[in-house]
Formats: structure tokens, C-alpha cells, sequence
């Protein structure tokens, strides 16, 4: 499922395929990779490690989505998304996203944002919400 995914560039993460199949995070990312063994021992495919990690603008449309947020928002925050990710460096691609949304979120006039709690925007995301915290210190 996670190549399949990939293929047709709409990246997951192994943790949201593991939590929509049920299987754990670990072993998906065991077999992806053995998978990728394979097939480069088949044929001339590149192997997981050659991939390109998932983007982090790639996160905002789904949290966007699950916060229930005009869709508008999320090529302002994708904006952020690439001048910030340096500064965020080391980060996970859900993190970095989740930070550039709140930034956004905070700093223009979206009607509602006021309601919108990091804790909100965190859990959309699948992070702890110190962790967005901390993110969002750190573009401040």
C-alpha cells in the first residue's frame, strides 16, 4: 500500500497506514523496504532510500481536511511551508506542516481562527501537542 501510494504521489506516512489498516507502523516499514530489496534485485526500480522523503506541504490539504478549514488555507500555508522548512530542519514532514499551518492560522485574518487551538491542530495532525509548540516557537 505504501508504494502503491507513493507510485501515484500521494504520499502517507507510516504511521496514518498503519493506523487506517491496523498493522504496526514498524513492520510496514520492514516490508516496504524488503520490497524494495526485491525489486531492485528484479529490475532496475529505485530502492526505498532513493525516494524522496514526503514533502511537508504535502501534510497541510489533510490537516486542513480534518480540521474542516476552507481549502484556501492550505496553499498559503504550503507558502510558509517552504520558506520555513530550514529553519525546522530535522523535523518531521507532519510537525513542519502542522507549525506553518498554525503560523498561518494565527497570523492572518481567517474568520474562526480564534477558535482554532494548537492542541486542535495537533491532534489533526497526529502530533503531541509540545511538539507543535515547539515548532511554532521556533517560526515565531
Amino acid at each position: 500500500i505504501y508504494k502503491a501510494c507513493k507510485d501515484k504521489n500521494c504520499d502517507r506516512t507510516f504511521r496514518e497506514l498503519g493506523s487506517l489498516t491496523g498493522a504496526d507502523p514498524k513492520l510496514i516499514a520492514k516490508a516496504y523496504k524488503r520490497l524494495g530489496k526485491n525489486l531492485q534485485e528484479t529490475t532496475s526500480a529505485p530502492s526505498p532510500s532513493d525516494s524522496k522523503p514526503a514533502y511537508a506541504g504535502q501534510t497541510i490539504p489533510r490537516i486542513v481536511e480534518k480540521l474542516k478549514l476552507p481549502g484556501s488555507i492550505s496553499h498559503q500555508a504550503k507558502k510558509i511551508t517552504r520558506k520555513a522548512a530550514p529553519f525546522l530542519e530535522g523535523k518531521q514532514p507532519g510537525t513542519i506542516g502542522a507549525a506553518c499551518l498554525l503560523f498561518h492560522i494565527r497570523h492572518s485574518k481567517i474568520q474562526g481562527a480564534d477558535s482554532i487551538k494548537d492542541k486542535d491542530v495537533a491532534a489533526a495532525a497526529g502530533i503531541a501537542a509540545s511538539t507543535l509548540r515547539t515548532a511554532y516557537r521556533t517560526l515565531e
